[in-house]
């Protein structure tokens, strides 16, 4: 259990089960990350720039970053053993237009997990593949590298491993990219392969396009969008913001929900594809 040692004059630190531990860093606390900050208060619905000065890196998958606290002072978009590694549908304030939530325990997206080109301490990913394979009970490892990085089936043989080779950002408006969306669209359409782990190497920019044109699709508001793809250590969020430009002003809809649909019809995703999609993903 955790205490804060409060008064009238706060006195620069804090105890956790017991050992004195100074004040402004982030601390661990039953799986959860959390920000203690001025007045030995948590840092609540704000971004906060966690640096190496704030607490200690190693043995942890957690980088320096402008990292997202919610309302209980949790950090936003981090899983234990998954770098990058987050349920959509746990991300705070992540809703449609309409007010809708997106389930959780469907999509979980992150990283590589077979360190074929991004290298964390085996221990730390072997945590993550724990939690997909026995909390989340992953069917399909949706890998959106091309087959040719060497990575590895992170599962055991009941879960389905699809290599895609995704285009990223603005590469989804050539014909190519197309193609590519139809396919990872298909199989996100596919109510059978759920729960998915979708993944590139670092979770980034080809799992940020398809997260995007996801989110987009299901009627998260373009803010929204582009703060989920910014929980994401590395990016800053002007490539995807590229990408709305360019559906934005090449799409015809009342919205940039019908914009996205246009899109999606555009790369021969059917509108029952799209209607199951949001059956899958929203909340009624």
């Amino acid at each position: 259990k955790m205490v804060m040692k409060n008064g009238p004059y706060p006195d620069g630190y804090f105890y956790l089960n017991g050992t004195r531990v100074n004040a402004y860093q982030l601390i661990k606390y039953e799986g959860d990350y959390y920000y203690i900050g001025v007045g030995n208060k948590y840092v609540t619905n704000k971004w906060q720039y966690v640096g190496m000065k704030d607490y200690v890196f190693n043995g942890t998958d957690v980088r320096p970053w402008h990292h997202s606290f919610d309302d209980k002072g949790r950090m936003i978009g981090y899983y234990e053993g998954l770098p990058n590694g987050r349920d959509i549908g746990e991300i705070y304030n992540l809703k449609t237009t309409d007010g809708k939530s997106i389930k959780s325990g469907l999509l979980i997206r992150g990283c590589e997990l077979d360190n074929a080109n991004y290298y964390y301490p085996t221990d730390i990913i072997d945590v993550g593949i724990d939690r997909l394979k026995n909390e989340f009970n992953v069917k399909f490892d949706m890998d959106l590298r091309d087959s040719t990085v060497g990575g590895l089936d992170a599962f055991d043989e009941d879960v389905t491993h699809k290599y895609y080779d995704m285009a990223m950002y603005e590469q989804i408006f050539t014909d190519e990219g197309k193609e590519k969306v139809k396919e990872v669209f298909t199989d996100l359409a596919n109510p059978d392969n759920y729960p998915i782990y979708m993944h590139c190497t670092h979770g980034i920019d080809r799992t940020g396009t398809v997260a995007f044109l996801l989110e987009a699709a299901l009627g998260v508001p373009y803010q929204m969008l582009v703060y989920e793809d910014t929980l994401s250590v590395g990016s800053y969020g002007n490539k995807i913001v590229a990408v709305y430009n360019k559906l934005n002003s090449s799409y015809s809809g009342a919205d940039f929900k019908a914009k996205t649909e246009a899109y999606l019809k555009d790369c021969g995703i059917t509108q029952e594809q799209i209607d199951t999609l949001r059956q899958i993903y929203l909340e009624n």
